[in-house]
């Protein structure tokens, strides 16, 4: 039996215009895990940490927190820092974007510009991404995600 989720099918990432370039509430993951490290947010993300320490663990130069926290903010990345998106935009889950963006290392408008440099077809964070923006009628009809 095939099984098919839509989520998964093709569909466009609305334009980093769509979203808001406002940094997640300072006191929001201070509420939401009140036990974690306070610093441990902007360009020491622990999310951010985890998933390159976890998944970038054989490259010869594992990207860092810092390093995102940066790229994310430049206007014209250098080849480190696209390679850094792209290794973010590929590694983390839609969970990690949201923590991530909680611990705020970047807007949704930054993940945004991101995921267009990288040009990664993972439509289900397009999806997901898409459902953050907060001009709506500028996301594609059919990539809202599909609960």
């Amino acid at each position: 039996m095939l099984i098919n989720d839509p989520n998964q099918e093709p569909c466009r990432l609305a334009p980093p215009e769509a979203f808001s370039n406002d940094l997640a509430p300072k006191e929001l993951r201070r509420r939401l895990q009140p036990g974690r490290q306070p610093n441990q947010i902007e360009a020491r993300s622990e999310t951010v940490s985890r998933v390159f320490a976890s998944r970038c663990a054989g490259d010869v130069k594992p990207p860092t927190a810092a390093e995102l926290y940066h790229a994310m903010r430049q206007q014209e990345p250098n080849e480190r820092e696209q390679s850094v998106l792209c290794s973010w935009v590929m590694d983390a889950t839609v969970d990690d974007l949201w923590w991530a963006w909680s611990e705020r290392a970047y807007s949704w408008r930054m993940l945004a510009r991101a995921m267009h440099r990288a040009q990664l077809p993972w439509w289900e964070a397009y999806r997901y991404v898409n459902a953050h923006a907060e001009r709506q009628e500028m996301v594609p009809d059919d990539a809202f995600p599909v609960v």
